[in-house]
């Protein structure tokens, strides 16, 4: 496929989603190659901050243009967790979504952090928590390969605090996650062999899962699903996992 098709393509997308007049103005702000952006979204009520020229946008239209978290429901959560929430889209989609839920982001990169924090900010029921999700309260090293996307986390004393989903639950002050947004580049596979009972705690699981970059992610999730009565349902690059 030509790169001139590819880009028509692209082009063709958001004018789909958003209309001529606001996707034009996407599109046109998108192919900004470095610096600070800002992009404002039909249905989002505050600009968003992406940093051009790296994944942001990448992950930007993941959320915002694919619809990677527009699983249908009529669930009204109180608790949201967005376990890998990187530069804060995840959230932004459900503090719109979902305004009476409470959310908590965490995300471990530091970078990563700043530009979540900006995004996240004018939202009250949304909480940054700087650090990682492990099953073990610890600490971590981060793995950078150089895209703020892809930032993965390894046994070591790196500095990076690492907490378990039950001390996340504490510090909500609940018991249950109505829902649980996971994208954490292969930590998944630790989280759910040495904390199965995390999914009898959940009521939707969002994750994407990652045996391209460790071997046993999904057996390890599906494994502890299978004890709980989910019902799957798929995206391109998320699965969704529904009880009852």
């Amino acid at each position: 496929m030509s790169r001139f098709i590819r880009r028509l393509q692209g082009v063709l997308r958001y004018l789909e989603k958003y209309g001529v007049a606001h996707g034009m103005r996407l599109v046109l702000a998108k192919r900004r190659k470095s610096g600070a952006m800002k992009l404002r979204v039909p249905n989002v009520a505050h600009p968003l901050h992406l940093r051009a020229g790296t994944s942001d946008l990448y992950m930007f239209e993941e959320v915002f243009l694919d619809d990677e978290y527009g699983f249908e429901t009529s669930l009204d959560p109180k608790l949201i967790l967005d376990v890998g929430a990187n530069a804060g889209f995840a959230s932004v989609y459900f503090a719109n979504r979902f305004p009476n839920a409470r959310i908590l982001a965490v995300e471990p990169d530091p970078s990563n952090v700043e530009i979540l924090r900006r995004n996240v900010a004018p939202y009250r029921n949304v909480e940054v928590i700087e650090g990682a999700v492990w099953y073990e309260s610890t600490t971590l090293s981060l793995d950078d390969q150089g895209d703020k996307s892809g930032i993965q986390v390894r046994p070591g004393d790196g500095g990076i605090r690492a907490m378990t989903i039950d001390e996340l639950l504490a510090h909500a002050g609940a018991a249950h996650i109505d829902i649980l947004k996971i994208d954490i580049e292969g930590a998944e596979k630790e989280l759910f062999e040495h904390d199965a009972a995390l999914a009898g705690k959940v009521g939707v699981l969002l994750i994407e899962l990652h045996d391209r970059f460790k071997p046993g992610c999904s057996r390890a999730v599906f494994s502890a699903l299978a004890q709980h009565d989910f019902r799957e349902m798929r995206h391109q690059s998320a699965n969704w996992f529904v009880r009852g």
